[in-house]
């Protein structure tokens, strides 16, 4: 589907609020050209190859005589261009529009019923939505995470048993991270209004068997768990070993997982990790069936002490494992 296509069946939703929708390569133009005109002239693909993977030989000589990021001029413009192209109104969209967008999702009235619940498992794979930081292991969520320059954006679907809502968060002038603390504290102060204080969760209905927690050590097994979605026996060996030790040294662990071996279906997992002074952290993951064994990201415990992790598969906790951190030594030359 082209721009164009795109932009005529947006407006045909009749929803209120949406900018102009274009490529990733005409967005990124845009904003460069504002700081320099000479950008108009850079092919997309060598644009991006410049501004998203640092290839400086992509643009210079050919069109530019250096690095423009090396100028005065370039800083100097640089927030100015920005804050010219959010004014344009391209590429963005109120936050009550996306919520209306994802309700009609969630219905399943965007295009068809098949189609959405396509768009649906798509979002439900983000592992760690930033709307879900701070929400309760027994929620999933189905969430875009977005941001440009001092702009951070979330939208998405929490959802725990029946209930169910949509979450549109937009955060400007800021940094990543403090936005996206502003999301999370924006999506749990909705959860915290909304949901209804007798919403029973559905009980289980198979426990989930031959389902092992595993801590993954910084090295060479735990990057072939990653690298690989779980499927290399001598890793995962090497994780089991280090979940029998349950006690490591602070920068040693880098998270923790879970294999399953031979699913008969795709099993939704959430991970909450609790340590000391507080600290929590949540991900979701979903592990895929009929593989030998699968994985979820964890944690990346970062405090000394005891850490309890969970496991919940459709608000139930069905394993758990703790591992206590201990300070780093620090050698005396």
């Amino acid at each position: 589907m082209g721009e164009e296509q795109l932009n005529r069946f947006v407006q045909s939703l009749g929803i209120s609020g949406v900018g102009k929708i274009t490529s990733i390569g005409h967005l990124d133009r845009e904003i460069m050209r504002r700081i320099d005109p000479r950008f108009a002239d850079v092919p997309f693909h060598l644009l991006e190859r410049w501004m998203r993977g640092g290839e400086v030989e992509a643009i210079v000589p050919e069109y530019f005589e250096r690095d423009p990021r090396t100028t005065a001029a370039y800083r100097l413009r640089y927030h100015g261009a920005y804050q010219d192209y959010y004014a344009s109104g391209w590429n963005s969209a109120t936050p009550r529009a996306v919520g209306t967008l994802l309700e009609r999702i969630a219905r399943g009235k965007v295009v068809s019923a098949s189609a959405c619940g396509h768009m649906l498992d798509t979002m439900g794979r983000s592992s760690a939505p930033r709307m879900g930081r701070r929400l309760p292991p027994t929620v999933w969520t189905y969430s875009k995470d977005g941001g440009k320059y001092r702009v951070t954006c979330s939208a998405g679907i929490v959802r725990e048993g029946t209930f169910e809502m949509v979450v549109g968060a937009f955060t400007q002038n800021c940094d990543r991270d403090a936005g996206g603390r502003l999301v999370a504290e924006a999506a749990e102060l909705a959860y915290r209004l909304l949901r209804p204080a007798d919403l029973r969760l559905p009980p289980l209905s198979a426990t989930p068997e031959r389902l092992s927690p595993l801590f993954l050590l910084r090295d060479e097994h735990s990057q072939a768990i990653w690298n690989r979605h779980g499927q290399d026996e001598r890793a995962l060996v090497a994780a089991r070993r280090a979940a029998a030790r349950n006690r490591f040294t602070a920068g040693q662990l880098v998270g923790a997982a879970v294999s399953a071996d031979g699913l008969p279906a795709d099993l939704p997992l959430v991970v909450a990790a609790d340590g000391p002074d507080g600290a929590h952290v949540r991900y979701q993951n979903v592990l895929r069936a009929g593989q030998v064994s699968s994985w979820t990201p964890g944690f990346t415990p970062t405090r000394p002490g005891t850490w309890t992790i969970s496991f919940y598969c459709q608000g139930t906790p069905v394993r758990s494992a703790t591992c206590t951190i201990a300070p780093a030594t620090r050698r005396t030359p």
